[in-house]
């Protein structure tokens, strides 16, 4: 009897035992089934032809054998440890570049690109990942690397620039930090051959803006000003650490202060189904944003043409409406019984256009 019980509770024991062991079993093998998460690694900045940059980021003109030189490793957290994985640039731009079997979850990632063993740019993202190929993306730059670059860069006028502005242009160039916003160095190139040198060197690594201020000395004898000023638009330049940012840039044609077209008028139409509306129009200027501005005046007044005179503006806060995109604007605070004139002018990043006065005053009768 005693004999009985022992192997009762013995066998019990066993089943007991069988029970723990398959749930353990199946809890590993769910976890192993939840591995099943990867990331796609992109990087957004390959083909960005606006971007002054070092060749590392414009691989479509290099050689597979120069392609080799550069390594891609991307480093991310992974319980208690850091895991390491390299890829070449065929992988990246092929978008071959995937990290398989993770955990769901909340990861940070920084991209690396190395050259002889030296990172010269880097990219961090953040992605929560929770199913297979979960795309991350980079964009690469030098921000957060220790250390210095130099800048040189060569830029090469359009030829229908060439023969506007004739031999007398002069360049000044401004390099802005887009971190801090202070610039590096405000500087007048000096003409070499056909192109426009501008040198700095000990310049900290990172993104820069690059801003231009181009003029005309007065040689060109077409010019009925003594200086005929234009701009080509701001770009984005990197500089590496240990590495010369070196670039030939053809220059689009630039844009030029804005002019009103000849014959050139600023009208307006009340609104005759509704008095409080009077809707403004102007021509068009290329490249431009435009500003307008409207003042109440007696009848007995004359339209003013003195800048401190243009103290009552179009809008209730009392500053002028700036930045219209279209060539005209309605306004809605006309009131019955008053009068109205109005100015308009263009601008762009290289300025503003002169005024465009209302030629007669508006507003609707009592």
């Amino acid at each position: 009897m005693i004999f009985k019980k022992v192997y009762l509770f013995l066998l019990s024991v066993f089943v007991l035992t069988c029970v723990s062991c398959k749930q353990n079993l199946n809890f590993d093998s769910e976890s192993e089934d939840s591995n099943n998460c990867s990331v796609k690694i992109c990087v957004e900045n390959f083909s960005d032809a606006r971007t002054i940059a070092p060749e590392v980021l414009d691989f479509s003109s290099m050689s597979d054998l120069e392609k080799e030189k550069y390594k891609f490793v991307l480093e991310y957290v992974s319980g208690r440890k850091t895991v390491s994985k390299e890829f070449s640039y065929n992988n990246i731009s092929s978008r071959n570049a995937i990290i398989r079997n993770l955990k769901p979850g909340f990861y940070s990632f920084t991209l690396k690109v190395k050259q002889n063993d030296v990172v010269i740019l880097s990219g961090s993202k953040s992605a929560n990942v929770v199913s297979a190929n979960t795309p991350v993306k980079f964009k690469l730059t030098p921000y957060g690397l220790a250390g210095t670059g130099s800048i040189d860069l060569n830029f090469k006028l359009h030829e229908d620039d060439v023969r506007l502005l004739g031999t007398g242009v002069t360049f000044d160039v401004q390099v802005i930090s887009k971190k801090s916003g202070t610039p590096l160095e405000e500087k007048q190139v000096t003409r070499e051959s056909d192109s426009y040198k501008y040198e700095i060197t000990e310049v900290p690594a990172g993104c820069y803006v690059v801003k231009f201020l181009i003029s005309d000395s007065g040689n060109n004898s077409s010019s009925e000003d003594d200086d005929i000023f234009a701009c080509w638009q701001e770009d984005a330049l990197y500089v590496e650490p240990g590495r010369e940012t070196s670039k030939t840039i053809e220059l689009p044609k630039l844009i030029y202060l804005p002019t009103w077209p000849e014959s050139s008028t600023l009208t307006a139409n009340p609104n005759s189904t509704n008095p409080s509306q009077i809707k403004f129009n102007w021509p068009k200027v290329l490249n431009a944003k435009y500003e307008l501005q409207i003042k109440e005046i007696l009848d007995d007044e004359t339209i003013p043409t003195n800048e401190s005179t243009w103290d009552s503006l179009s809008d209730t806060t009392g500053q002028a409406i700036s930045e219209i995109i279209s060539c005209e604007y309605i306004w809605e605070e006309a009131e019955i019984g008053k009068k109205y004139v109005a100015r308009v002018r263009a601008i762009n990043m290289c300025g503003k256009s002169e005024w465009k006065y209302l030629a007669e005053k508006v507003g609707v009768a009592e």
